[in-house]
């Protein structure tokens, strides 16, 4: 149980900081700062040839990674990165695809009904909370039919605390 609060606070300080500038998290406020300080110290969060790049958008495939980092899971994923994925649109070898494949085999992810992950696409916040509330124990949690099908998981996410703190009006958006 200490562990899924653990990771739920860890998340939900993840998805606060898609929703703050990085300028704002370094000059205004140190308690920003030290949420964004304490993903990047606990390796959730890391750069590439350009940098942390918080300010940017956070792809799907990013958001896959950081989540099995969260579940310290990374040896494991390491271990499928040259294992051919299910998704058609991503290669064996490709940095993402052992998070990928990883997070499949946990029930994480799903992908698109084309057989896709499109990894490069943001992930929008309902897609990481589904991921979330699955990752943290809801894995019996059924998605709705249609354009709500992630209410259920959003409930959950709510009931169990993953979105404390957060005040998200468009599940939808990026």
């Amino acid at each position: 149980m200490k562990a899924k609060r653990i990771l739920s606070f860890v998340l939900a300080m993840f998805l606060l900081l898609t929703t703050i500038n990085i300028g704002y998290a370094q000059n205004d406020t140190i308690t920003n700062k030290d949420k964004v300080d304490f993903l990047v110290e606990k390796a959730l969060v890391k750069g590439d040839s350009r940098g942390l790049r918080l300010s940017d958008p956070i792809t799907r495939e990013e958001f896959a990674a950081m989540l099995v980092r969260s579940l310290d899971k990374e040896e494991e994923a390491k271990t499928v990165l040259n294992v051919p994925s299910t998704f058609t649109d991503l290669k064996a070898g490709y940095w993402s695809n052992g998070y990928v494949n990883l997070s499949t085999a946990l029930k994480i992810i799903s992908g698109y009904t084309d057989r896709t992950f499109r990894p490069k696409n943001n992930v929008t916040y309902q897609e990481a909370i589904k991921m979330l509330a699955v990752a943290a124990g809801g894995t019996d949690i059924i998605a709705e039919a249609g354009e709500n099908w992630a209410l259920p998981y959003i409930n959950y996410a709510a009931k169990n605390g993953i979105l404390k703190g957060l005040s998200i009006t468009d599940y939808k958006a990026q």
